[in-house]
């Protein structure tokens, strides 16, 4: 830990951290300090990166928090580290939202699983022992479930508040041999299907499926054709693109520069002729590929653009190499066509004990009510407004 960042004004510097009876053996070992401020992640960048050679999911990666640091600027950036004979072993990134009375991850806007860095099991557990002595409100979104540090944060919560709720499960498929020909996985329904779909862009023009791996000279070239290809549809319609949406187009562009700068991005296509019309962005990183997005063309839709790059993308995986085909989102009627499989996911509410953590919870509650309230209106005025439009209509269709 440099000295610079121990004298830095902008940081509050906590006492060694009060580990819970079961991990009494190693509460010598870490230290927890918290640093707060509009530039409290520049004060850590070496120790950030160094954690990197542990992670195992780009969401834990210095690259991720980084863009997102940079994307979402709304809210007080909020980092609890722990560390060991003065090395940073493992943190936590979070931000107080404007207009919020409690902590949540750094990048929470993406509705991706959540996950803290760590360098081994012990520091995990004390990352965890941290986050349960703040006094704030802290709400983890989607942490993996079958992972160290949700364990930690079961074990470990024995005197704060914390309550757990289950995510939906994020889909993946675990690659073998088998899947250099995906078309095996699939029922002869759907084979048949696939089978017409490719006829069908065949007699368009030219059919190919070309993988990019995009350097830093040409990546934000390769990211406007993801954006444009992957608002030719619903999304578009709805406003739901990337496209559309200035803050995730800025992490999206600014995390895809730092992973072709580490050599790990990848752009895959689906092309008839000179036109692209699928279009999927991810990483390779820890032996798998994680689709972070995708898009089609729904013009073509004849020719199922997004399921044929599908399974030429779980092709080419497979062919690599690699372990696992990370699907990321939740399991829907797309990919259940290919897996069954999803790490399980759980959230974590965190309340201080005493009259600060009732607060919070209090708040929460009461948010969650209203939240659901006002939902449940709109859903009626919605519900009112089509019932009128569409009497509106038979009256106006009535002969005179």
């Amino acid at each position: 830990m440099s000295s610079a960042l121990l004298s830095s004004p902008e940081r509050g510097e906590s006492s060694p951290a009060d580990i819970s009876p079961r991990a009494e053996a190693n509460a010598a070992q870490f230290e927890t300090f918290i640093v707060t401020g509009p530039r409290a992640f520049e004060q850590i960048v070496p120790e950030w990166e160094a954690l990197d050679q542990f992670a195992t999911c780009p969401m834990q990666s210095y690259a991720w928090m980084r863009a997102a640091a940079e994307s979402f600027p709304s809210g007080t950036p909020f980092l609890v580290a722990v560390r060991r004979e003065k090395e940073i072993t493992a943190y936590a990134a979070l931000v107080k939202p404007t207009g919020k009375r409690r902590l949540e991850c750094l990048g929470h806007e993406l509705f991706e699983p959540t996950m803290c860095a760590y360098a081994d099991e012990q520091s995990c557990f004390g990352l965890a022992s941290a986050l349960l002595q703040l006094k704030e409100p802290v709400f983890l979104r989607d942490i993996y479930g079958d992972s160290a540090f949700n364990e930690k944060m079961r074990s470990s919560s024995r005197r704060q508040v914390c309550v757990p709720r289950p995510m939906p499960a994020h889909p993946f498929v675990k690659l073998n041999e088998s899947w250099l020909e995906p078309e095996e996985h699939l029922n002869a329904g759907r084979r048949s299907d696939l089978r017409r779909a490719r006829r069908n862009a065949e007699r368009l023009g030219a059919l190919s499926f070309p993988v990019a791996e995009p350097t830093t000279e040409n990546v934000d070239e390769v990211m406007d054709e993801v954006y444009e290809v992957e608002s030719r549809n619903w999304k578009g319609r709805t406003g739901g693109a990337i496209a559309m949406n200035p803050a995730l187009q800025r992490f999206y562009r600014n995390y895809a520069r730092m992973a072709a700068a580490r050599g790990i991005a990848r752009v895959l296509r689906m092309r008839i002729g000179a036109e692209t019309v699928a279009v999927q962005f991810g990483v390779e990183f820890n032996r798998r590929f994680w689709l972070l997005k995708m898009g089609y063309d729904e013009s073509f839709s004849r020719c199922s653009p997004g399921m044929l790059l599908m399974l030429e993308s779980l092709r080419d995986a497979a062919h690599r190499g690699l372990e696992y085909f990370e699907m990321m989102g939740q399991r829907e009627p797309w990919n259940r066509v290919w897996t069954d499989e999803g790490h399980p996911a759980v959230s974590f509410r965190l309340y201080a004990p005493g009259l600060n953590g009732l607060c919070g919870a209090a708040a929460d509650v009461v948010g969650t009510i209203w939240r659901k309230a006002k939902e449940a209106h709109q859903a009626r005025a919605s519900e009112k407004a089509i019932i009128a439009r569409a009497r509106k209509g038979t009256r106006s269709e009535q002969p005179a």
